[in-house]
């Protein structure tokens, strides 16, 4: 398992007007994980919950009853806007920008052999 955090240019938020505001067009933060490939029951990462780019993720992968490979991304940051993204092979699960507060949650499903990936992002 590897993990990555990168931090992307500085975007500026456009404005609607004084008092709302609304997330930057492009990531201000992300990260990810690669999860790996050729799963079976014996080889499931646990999830793991743990701080990133000042939020909350919990992200994973395991085995589901009909074979497939199911990955999870779960992100949650207090004051920023985010969101989430789970792949497994070429099924790429995003969700859209989340307000603060509120749980971004992505799975997607796959053939057990395929890479998994779990990502966060900020606005």
């Amino acid at each position: 398992m590897s993990f990555a955090l990168a931090f992307a240019p500085h975007a500026m938020a456009d404005t609607q007007s004084e008092s709302e505001t609304v997330p930057a067009a492009t990531p201000t933060a992300y990260g990810y994980v690669e999860l790996g490939s050729n799963l079976s029951n014996a080889q499931v990462t646990p999830f793991t919950v743990e701080s990133a780019g000042g939020g909350t993720w919990n992200h994973g992968d395991d085995i589901i009853w009909d074979g497939r490979k199911h990955v999870w991304s779960y992100y949650m940051h207090e004051k920023l806007y985010h969101r989430a993204t789970a792949i497994v092979g070429s099924n790429d699960v995003s969700t859209a920008k989340t307000a603060p507060g509120i749980w971004a949650n992505a799975d997607a499903y796959g053939w057990p052999w395929a890479n998994g990936y779990a990502y966060w992002y900020t606005y």
